[in-house]
């Protein structure tokens, strides 16, 4: 399970194409696609330097949710990113 302060980031060798408010990502290192629909895509956007809790944040404004939705929401669709290799350089600075 994702610590809820982790700064989360990118891994930056994956390309990606945003089309339509989904994203598909080819992963050439590991021979894979995936594709985000649009509020995984509005996620990963923040995947640059912010941390669970922060996203989770940005969720509650952005779709007016609870908040206790929106930190279990984001920090299942984080791990299931982390699961597919995703994310990476993730430190607590």
């Amino acid at each position: 399970m994702l610590d809820n302060e982790l700064k989360l980031n990118r891994r930056h060798d994956l390309n990606e194409r945003t089309l339509e408010g989904e994203t598909l990502i080819l992963d050439r290192t590991n021979g894979q696609i995936h594709h985000l629909n649009s509020t995984a895509t509005y996620v990963w956007r923040y995947c640059e330097g912010l941390s669970t809790s922060e996203i989770a944040k940005r969720l509650v404004e952005t779709f007016q949710i609870d908040p206790a939705s929106a930190e279990r929401d984001a920090r299942a669709l984080l791990e299931e990113m982390k699961i597919m290799n995703l994310l990476g350089n993730c430190s607590n600075d």
